[in-house]
């Protein structure tokens, strides 16, 4: 065997050997986009709770009728989608239409970190930390970053 050869087999070698391994020991809390796709309903009972003192009650019971739900599609791209009486309530009186469906693009880095941009022309934005609750990502959580206080907002997947 001459030393080209040699140098091929064990370069073949190392390369199985690198992938082999990063295969078999993939982090089981990485979050795998592909299946992260489909439209889950947003739980903002933790985010009306930070926000909202004990004593707005009513703001409170206005802004639980509030429901979100969030899609993520293919390409990295994504809707937020903003429903409930109090919008259509409010859009009565309101002198411009409320906007209840936002586009967005994302990114997750570092196994689990979502960035999110909202217009086409902004830099990603570190957002959250995604954790999923079950291998069939049927449930995920989102841990706010950059929040004075600790916000988890669960989703839960409405359709794939």
């Amino acid at each position: 065997m001459n030393r080209n050869n040699l140098l091929r087999a064990m370069m073949l070698i190392a390369v199985a050997t690198l992938f082999s391994c990063s295969y078999f020991t993939k982090d089981k809390a990485a979050i795998d986009d592909d299946m992260m796709r489909g439209k889950y309903e947003v739980d903002i009972t933790p985010l009306i709770s930070k926000f909202v003192n004990n004593d707005s009650g009513i703001a409170a019971l206005a802004l639980s009728s509030v429901k979100v739900n969030v899609s993520f599609y293919k390409d990295n791209k994504g809707v937020f989608e903003l429903g409930g009486k109090v919008l259509d309530f409010a859009s009565l009186f309101s002198d411009e239409p409320i906007d209840k469906i936002h586009q967005f693009s994302y990114i997750i880095e570092s196994d689990s970190v979502f960035y999110i941009k909202l217009k086409d022309n902004e830099e990603f934005k570190e957002t959250a930390i995604v954790r999923k609750l079950s291998d069939n990502y049927d449930y995920l959580q989102f841990s706010i970053i950059n929040q004075k206080k600790d916000i988890l907002l669960n989703l839960s997947r409405v359709s794939e």
